[in-house]
């Protein structure tokens, strides 16, 4: 009987003299051609070291563009925030989701001083970005004002963020 380290070392070696991985270094990675419909593909490499590929489907039609899909934006402006509170709040809460992150439960906030920021969840969970956190503040700050409570809502996506004093209710 065969351990499993020497099953694993005749797999590798099996698997490299099949020529299961005969790319050459210089063919690079997986390419479409750039003549290839909208849609979603699956790639391999072939026995002979080929690139190919499936054409899976295409959904395009359900796609929408980020540029010219901004959630609606509500402005609070019955006060003033803390302009340094609020940046850091803001900044905060862009740094729990870094390169991408997900919340399930109804609600995550980021609080600083007299600042807090939130994401609310009004589904089966958000997964959003640092960055594209930052854009919503960014169109707040826009259209409600730099020192003003406001939040961007998603009915689509059942989701909203926003910026807002601390001790005050959101969600």
């Amino acid at each position: 009987m065969l351990s499993i380290k020497s099953l694993a070392i005749l797999a590798f070696v099996a698997s490299a003299t099949a020529g299961l991985i005969q790319r050459e270094p210089s063919s690079g990675t997986f390419h479409l051609p750039a003549d290839s419909p909208n849609g979603a593909y699956e790639h391999s490499v072939s026995e002979g070291g080929e690139d190919t590929y499936k054409h899976l489907g295409d959904d395009s039609k359900d796609l929408v563009a980020r540029k010219d899909y901004q959630g609606q934006i509500h402005c609070k402006n019955q006060y003033t925030m803390n302009y340094d509170d609020t940046g850091y709040a803001e900044q905060g809460f862009e740094n729990n989701f870094g390169n991408g992150n997900s919340f399930y439960g109804k609600t995550v906030s980021y609080k600083y001083g007299s600042a807090v920021a939130y994401g609310c969840n009004y589904g089966h969970g958000q997964t959003v970005t640092g960055t594209w956190l930052a854009a919503q503040f960014a169109a707040i700050a826009q259209s409600c004002g730099s020192q003003s409570a406001g939040w961007v809502s998603y009915p689509d996506w059942k989701a909203s963020y926003g910026i807002d004093n601390a001790g005050v209710s959101f969600c």
